[in-house]
């Protein structure tokens, strides 16, 4: 019982760890789907342009958001407390054909300023034979909001990787 006891503790030890040294800088959270929280009209200037169609709207949009001006302008409600006297908000939108899947902040460095934010885009997983199984959807606007505290920032990327 002593031996099955020191084991649980080791590897919560070892999870509590892995999970503080992975931990992302600026406080860095992540509201997927943040859409829901948008106003339509934000969300209308914001289109993206969706595959097969004949328009010129971009690919991807990024936005930064901070003032409390901008936010009111962007947001109906938001699903943290947001502090622009420290905090910003970076917007993304896109075209999405897997939007039942999630995204998961991955990865934020900087390079001299440039901040570089990495985001999963959850897919399918491949089936055992190596096919993907159809788990695509209808074209849809998606919007990713990551909250960044006190990060100093010449530019901001983000980089959509799908696995």
């Amino acid at each position: 019982m002593k031996k099955l006891i020191s084991v649980l503790f080791s590897a919560l030890f070892v999870l509590f760890c892995s999970a503080c040294i992975s931990e992302l800088p600026y406080n860095a959270t992540i509201a997927d789907k943040a859409e829901n929280f948008m106003k339509e009209e934000y969300l209308a200037e914001n289109k993206t342009h969706c595959s097969g169609s004949t328009d010129t709207l971009p690919d991807k949009i990024c936005k930064i958001i901070q003032t409390e001006e901008e936010y009111a302008k962007a947001f109906k409600s938001f699903p943290e407390e947001t502090d622009f006297k420290r905090d910003i908000l970076v917007v993304y939108f896109f075209t999405d054909i897997y939007y039942g899947f999630d995204c998961k902040l991955q990865k934020i460095t900087n390079d001299n300023g440039e901040i570089t934010i990495e985001i999963l885009h959850r897919t399918a997983k491949k089936a055992p034979n190596g096919s993907t199984p159809p788990s695509t959807s209808s074209p849809t606007q998606r919007c990713l909001a990551v909250k960044l505290t006190n990060c100093d920032y010449t530019d901001i990327n983000v980089n959509l990787i799908y696995e």
